[in-house]
């Protein structure tokens, strides 16, 4: 009985120091929408933000850029990767609507045919 009692606050210190989050950015306190990982390579991230537009990182968010979508800077509220072409990445702006990448984010293109507004506020892959 007495392991028991000693280990507890071993134990509750161990999960109170797994459960702190620490800031990665990107730009330190810029609003971010939307968040996703590369299923394939998970230190790639990208982030949707308001101010900023896209950004990515790959090395686990310690370091983050800029990817032009559109008339970056813009309004980035929603992001989708595919899950079987993990280059493939969607990403909203409430005002301009969707872009899709299909080299991670190298370069972008509008894909907003069809769409009765381009007010999207959320994307996904199926």
């Amino acid at each position: 009985m007495l392991v028991a009692v000693l280990l507890v606050p071993v134990f509750s210190s161990a999960a109170q120091a797994a459960n702190r989050w620490t800031s990665v950015g990107p730009y330190g306190g810029e609003f971010v929408g939307a968040l996703v990982v590369d299923p394939v390579t998970p230190s790639t991230l990208y982030a949707a933000t308001y101010q900023n537009g896209v950004v990515k990182s790959v090395d686990g968010g310690t370091s983050w850029f800029r990817v032009p979508v559109g008339t970056t800077p813009g309004s980035f509220w929603a992001l989708a990767i595919d899950p079987n072409a993990h280059a493939t990445v969607y990403a909203t702006d409430i005002h301009k609507g969707v872009f899709k990448t299909t080299n991670g984010g190298a370069s972008w293109a509008p894909v907003n045919a069809g769409l009765p507004s381009l007010g999207v506020s959320a994307v996904t892959v199926v």
